[in-house]
Parts: C-alpha cells; structure tokens; sequence
C-alpha cells in the first residue's frame, strides 16, 4: 500500500513539474518596442493615424469590413512579428521568385525595366515588387477578356455590395493563383481614405488567430478603374513571428480606456490627448488590428470610436475618433511607457 502510494506521489510530482517546465517553455518573452522602424505607409493592413484619426459618421458602417475579429471573438492569444515591411536581400530575392511563378501562372512573358526598382514590364502592362514584399500587378488597358465581363463596373465610389461583385470575379479568377484557401471577400484597413477603390481577399482558414493575421499580412487586393486594373499582393509568406501573447479581454481594455490607458496617437508619446476618453455607452464600433506601421514590432490594439467635438468642415456632421488600447497583457512589453501618458508603469 505504502509502495502505491509513493509511485502514486512521484507520478503526480513527475505531472506538476511537466507542466511547470512546459509553461516556462511556453511562455513568451517580454518585448521592449521602438519607433524607430521603417516606415513605409501601407496600401493594406495595420493603422496609419492620418487615415484613422478622425472619421465623418457616414463611413462608420464601412469600417474594416471582412476583418475576421468582431467583439463576440473568443480569442486568447494572438503572435506578435517582427516589423514586417523592413526590406532584405532574402525577402526579395524571394519575392522575384514568387513575382516568376505568378506571371508564368497567369501567362504574362515579363521582362525586367529596371533591376534597381525591381520592376518589370509585359505586353498590356507593368509589375513592380518591393523589397519588403509587395507586388503591384497593373493591366493598362484592360484586356478584352476582363472589359467583356466588367463593362461598366469599378469599385471607385461604390457601395460595399457593388465592390463585391467585382470582388467576386476576381476572387474566381486569382485565388487559386495567389495560394488563398477558403478566400474571403473583404475592404481594405485603408478602405476609408485614399485606398476606398480596393476590394480584395485573404485566407479564412485555419483558426482565428491565423485568419487575423492573414488579413492584415497576407492579402490579395484588387482597384478597378474603367481602364485599368491593378493588384496588389504580398508575398506570400507571413512576417517572422516572436511568439504567441495573451489578448486582453474587450471588457479589461475599456477599463483602461476609462483609466486613462489609452493613446490618440500610436507611436508618439509626447502628442497630448486630444480629448478625454468616452463613457462605454459613447463607444460605436470596436475593433482589433495591427500596427503595423509605428513601431518595430507589429502589435495588435482595439480601436474603439466615440463622438468627438469635432465636425466636418464639408458636411458638418459629427466626426468620430479612434481611441486605441494595446491588445496584448501590458505585462508582457517591457517599456509600455512607449504609449504615451496612462502607460508609465505596468498594471
């Protein structure tokens, strides 16, 4: 009986320290951010505050639609990557590869224009690849088999629904081209401003996590003009990945909200706030992305938008601002003071 009883102990000894070790393995690594990345503004995918600082109310319903996040998400953990936009040597010698594979896969015989800028040209139209991994694809003019079937149809100033019909035909055409499984028809990050012509897809496989950061990192974008169509594409490999971190809950990042935890302005901290932060009956839209632009590391951050006191000077409807609190337990970024007032010390 003793002799059971000792196995018994040793055993459960034997699973608790497992599990200590598995969890010291596991457990991510803090990481300290710095504002001084690369910074290329992006077409897709991550924030940018000169596009999501302020917003008019009319465009609230067209908000990052497609984004695979939504407030009902169960959601633990989420990677956390490298800058992914910082040009190297393998990343474009990779992407010529890819650029190859994809113009022989869509039948375009492309002969290079200008090796400094990687850009190339074929007949009816030119391709450029960037170092850091994004293809631009344009037909000018459009080919005949695409006019046929799209005569008419643009996803400049259209609604959402009319985008998708385009997006739809594309979607038949290039998902298979472009390695997206399951696709799903989505806008745009930057779908408000300056990039509201796109319509595009990424991948809707695999678990949420993986759907998150196929969206922001992993898309194929379309712009349809009566004349020309250009796509955009990232090289399809996701940025390296540090390690997965806990989410914090919406609920515990509205508390920071209210605390005072939040920024107007990712990646300067010396900017004041603009204004003070909203009651949680004040907050109309909620919803999840990357930064990728601010920092060196991509993080994820709720946004939450509220009324602001501004109007717009062209309508004069109330203009909604961005109040944006770190997704990741605080607990895990070494100088949270990055973030700007309310972050000094870790909670």
């Amino acid at each position: 009986m003793k002799k059971r009883l000792f196995l018994a102990l040793a055993l459960g000894l034997v699973l608790v320290a497992g599990l200590l070790l598995w969890a010291a393995i596991d457990e991510p690594e803090p990481v300290e951010l710095s504002t001084e990345p690369l910074r290329i503004k992006r077409y897709h995918g991550g924030l940018s505050i000169d596009l999501f600082s302020l917003i008019p109310q009319s465009e609230l319903d067209h908000l990052f639609v497609g984004n695979p996040w939504s407030p009902d998400s169960e959601l633990e953990a989420l990677p956390v990557f490298k800058t992914p936009y910082a040009p190297s040597p393998q990343i474009e010698a990779a992407v010529t590869e890819k650029v190859y594979a994809i113009a022989d896969q869509l039948k375009l015989a492309i002969t290079p224009k200008d090796s400094s800028w990687n850009s190339y040209v074929f007949d009816g139209g030119d391709l450029w690849c960037r170092s850091d991994g994004l293809v631009m694809l344009s037909y000018r003019p459009l080919p005949s088999s695409f006019s046929k079937r799209l005569q008419g149809k643009t996803t400049k100033g259209n609604t959402f629904e009319e985008k998708k019909e385009v997006g739809n035909y594309f979607l038949k055409k290039y998902a298979r081209t472009f390695g997206v499984k399951d696709p799903q028809i989505s806008a745009p990050a930057g779908v408000l401003t300056s990039y509201s012509n796109y319509i595009g897809f990424h991948s809707g496989s695999g678990t949420l996590a993986e759907q998150i950061a196929a969206f922001h990192f992993q898309r194929v974008d379309f712009l349809l003009e009566e004349d020309y169509l250009t796509i955009c594409f990232q090289y399809a490999q996701l940025p390296e990945e540090i390690g997965m971190y806990p989410v914090i809950s919406v609920e515990k990042a509205q508390q920071m909200l209210k605390d005072g935890s939040y920024s107007n302005y990712p990646g300067n901290s010396d900017d004041p706030v603009a204004e003070s932060p909203p009651s949680a009956e004040n907050i109309v839209f909620t919803t999840l992305l990357y930064d990728t632009y601010h920092y060196d590391t991509a993080i994820p951050f709720y946004l939450f938008y509220a009324p602001s006191e501004s109007r717009s000077r062209v309508t004069g409807e109330t203009l909604y601002r961005v109040y944006y609190v770190p997704a990741i337990d605080l607990s895990y970024i070494e100088n949270p003071e990055i973030f700007g007032p309310g972050f000094e010390k870790k909670p």
